[in-house]
């Protein structure tokens, strides 16, 4: 079983690894593991934590319980969480990316949790000088955190994307799972201007198709102007179920 993962990229990332240890040692499978922080993938990869067993694609923190099932049968469920997006909602305020707001966007990745902050805030910081370009915001409603939305040079991504000086790429653009409302849109609009400002003339970030994950679904890029360029092929397994990832992008 091979273990990739985009090191400090993810506060889920140690996670993920320690439930698909769990699952190998049950299982009684090898793992090889790989970094691709600082390396080029040798495999075509969509998402910050995936295994690939036997031609499935596993992306996400899936628990281990769930890993085991799907690799003991050699196949993944045809199941999938439908998806149904909240009311949008309009933030009080926007902050950029410091070693402050950094712990907020933690926050929301993990849903209340407070792990993964210390790699965030490395990644912050070797992602955050002026010659790579980094941007990141906070969205906040009544004081709280509430949506979160990063960035980086396309160029800088591990990932297999059609990446371009011009480009910058959408690491991460979530909403708090515990928020009623939906407050990535204002927070949005409000990024692409940032990255304008930084320079860049178009932007991309990767989908699920129909999941929430990565930073989608689709449908929400779409409805902010983005056009799909491609669609990945393959069986891409979620926490969500069974879906493929697409890439989109939109000029500045």
């Amino acid at each position: 079983m091979k273990i990739y993962y985009y090191g400090d990229q993810c506060p889920w990332n140690s996670w993920a690894r320690g439930e698909a240890k769990k699952a190998a040692d049950y299982l009684r499978l090898s793992i090889e593991e790989f970094d691709i922080t600082h390396l080029s993938p040798p495999v075509g990869l969509f998402f910050p934590f995936s295994i690939l067993l036997k031609g499935i694609t596993i992306a996400g923190p899936v628990p281990a319980q769930r890993l085991i099932k799907i690799l003991k049968t050699g196949k993944p469920s045809e199941y999938f969480e439908p998806y149904s997006p909240n009311p949008k909602g309009s933030c009080d305020s926007i902050r950029l990316y410091s070693g402050e707001t950094i712990v907020d966007a933690c926050r929301i990745c993990t849903n209340g949790d407070n792990f993964g902050i210390a790699e965030k805030g490395a990644w912050l910081e070797r992602f955050g000088g002026k010659d790579h370009l980094c941007a990141g915001a906070v969205a906040y409603s009544g004081g709280r955190p509430v949506a979160f939305c990063e960035a980086i040079p396309s160029l800088e991504s591990p990932y297999a994307i059609p990446a371009e000086d011009s480009m910058a790429f959408i690491n991460c653009i979530y909403n708090a799972i515990i928020e009623p409302l939906d407050y990535r849109v204002g927070l949005l609009d409000f990024f692409l201007g940032r990255l304008r400002t930084l320079g860049y003339s178009k932007v991309g970030v990767l989908s699920g198709l129909r999941a929430p994950f990565p930073n989608g679904p689709e449908s929400f890029f779409l409805e902010m102007g983005f056009t799909r360029t491609r669609r990945i092929p393959g069986t891409i397994l979620m926490n969500s179920g069974i879906d493929e990832i697409v890439f989109l992008s939109r000029e500045l």
